[in-house]
This record gives C-alpha cells, sequence and structure tokens, in this order.
C-alpha cells in the first residue's frame, strides 16, 4: 500500500495491500479498502468504478448501493 503526502486517515480505517491513497485524501471511519473494492466516483453525471486507487483530494466515506433481487431491492455493500 502506499499512502502519499497529507491524507487524513479515520480512526478504525482499514487500508491493505494493492492500494494506493493519493495526496490529501480523507478516508473516513471504518472504510475499509482492498485492491478489489469499488470506489464509485460520483463528481459526473454518471458514477464512475476505480479499483485500487484512491484519487488525489477525494473524500471516501462507506457506503451500500442497490441491489435488485426478486421480489424486493435490498441495499448491500458496494463489492
Amino acid at each position: 500500500m502506499i499512502i502519499e503526502d497529507g491524507c487524513f486517515i479515520g480512526s478504525r480505517a482499514i487500508i491493505v495491500e494493492g492500494m494506493l491513497i493519493e495526496r490529501e485524501a480523507v478516508i473516513g471511519a471504518g472504510v475499509a479498502l482492498t485492491a478489489s473494492t469499488v470506489i464509485l466516483d460520483v463528481t459526473g453525471p454518471v458514477p464512475v468504478e476505480i479499483r485500487g486507487r484512491i484519487p488525489a483530494r477525494s473524500v471516501v466515506i462507506p457506503g451500500t448501493r442497490p441491489r435488485k433481487f426478486p421480489p424486493a431491492n435490498i441495499r448491500s455493500r458496494a463489492l
């Protein structure tokens, strides 16, 4: 793992091998990051999936996204 200068890592965050945290990124409390964790960049009109790196000056918080399973929609952790 590589954590560049000026980053803030919140309490109980887990960052393991294969991750690049670029300069001045903020990782929220309780976030777990691995090389296969899907990071959703929602700054544009369409979400973009990123794996293995956190762009510079990003803020990362834990979250879920809806998944459709018959007969209901269920919120699950992003994989």
